[in-house]
């Protein structure tokens, strides 16, 4: 989290990337070229930087997923440190805003009254578009948080919605690449896709993560005369909220959050020959369950067959 971070030691940077990078695969500035205005010759002269970063010999280096968040406060040696990442492919970069825009060494010249004016005396350029790397335009977020209302009196109200959005992207990658393995619910009633590892409740009605800290469960409502996904949805709890439809070979999902206490719940409610189905799945906290909506409800609700009987 660099958010708030104004640089410094360009040497501290240096160490923080090195544990990020193994020796196969150093760190590099390829395809960049410093550039810092020599004085005697009035004009800028171009640097070439050899310097390759790796994890220190008799260390291990995490080489795993780095995300990096980042606002309009981050500067200098936090703008280097976040667009190398970005640059080298090594980290997302997440944030509401780009960084400053305003890295690079100064020279500092004191003016009457005793006060310093300081002027960058080095810049960095890509190879490619000549431009400068970060300069004037900040390190640019992958995935960036959009400035709403919502989020504005989120933070108001201590929470992080940047944070909230790295752990849903990072629980994301976690997520992607579960395998799926067939199951069925309410007694082989209903038959669809849970992760690999999953295990089933005596009642073969819900599906539990090994930390038993995700479940899902589906089952035919039946406990009123509604139909109506809306319907179903208010009935079943006062604090739904639809937020989103899903298409399957089924027919049409709705989406709802449900308030369940200190529960993360996501419910899918369709209506099939006249007669309701409901799916719920809870996370152990909100971005968790928005990386498992995607990553394991919507293939469940994908591969969702009514069994005849």
């Amino acid at each position: 989290d660099l958010r708030g971070n104004g640089g410094g030691s360009d040497l501290m940077e240096d160490a923080i990337l090195s544990y990020l990078y193994s020796a196969d695969e150093p760190y590099t500035h390829e395809g960049t070229t410093k550039y810092r205005y020599n004085t005697a010759a009035g004009e800028w002269v171009s640097e070439f930087e050899s310097t390759t970063l790796s994890a220190p010999a008799g260390t291990t280096p995490y080489l795993g997923e780095v995300v990096v968040l980042v606002d309009g406060e981050c500067v200098s040696a936090c703008e280097f440190l976040s667009y190398g990442l970005q640059r080298t492919g090594r980290a997302t970069i997440i944030g509401q805003y780009a960084t400053a825009g305003g890295g690079g060494s100064t020279n500092a010249v004191i003016l009457p009254g005793n006060i310093q004016y300081n002027y960058t005396e080095s810049t960095e350029l890509d190879d490619e578009t000549g431009m400068p790397t970060f300069q004037y335009v900040g390190v640019q977020p992958d995935v960036e948080v959009p400035v709403t209302e919502e989020t504005e009196r989120e933070k108001l109200e201590g929470g992080d919605p940047v944070m909230e959005v790295a752990r849903a992207y990072l629980h994301g990658l976690e997520l992607s690449n579960l395998d799926t393995m067939p199951v069925t619910f309410t007694e082989g009633t209903i038959s669809t896709v849970a992760p690999a590892g999953w295990q089933p409740d005596p009642e073969g009605v819900k599906y539990t993560s090994p930390d038993r800290t995700s479940s899902m469960a589906f089952s035919a409502y039946t406990q009123s005369d509604a139909a109506d996904a809306d319907a179903v949805a208010a009935a079943i709890g006062e604090g739904t909220e639809k937020v989103a439809e899903h298409e399957s070979e089924a027919g049409t999902w709705s989406i709802y959050n449900v308030s369940a206490g200190t529960q993360y719940v996501a419910m899918a409610v369709i209506t099939m020959d006249g007669v309701p189905y409901v799916g719920l799945l809870a996370g152990e906290d909100e971005p968790m369950l928005a990386a498992l909506t995607v990553n394991v409800l919507y293939p469940a609700l994908d591969a969702f067959t009514v069994v005849a009987e």
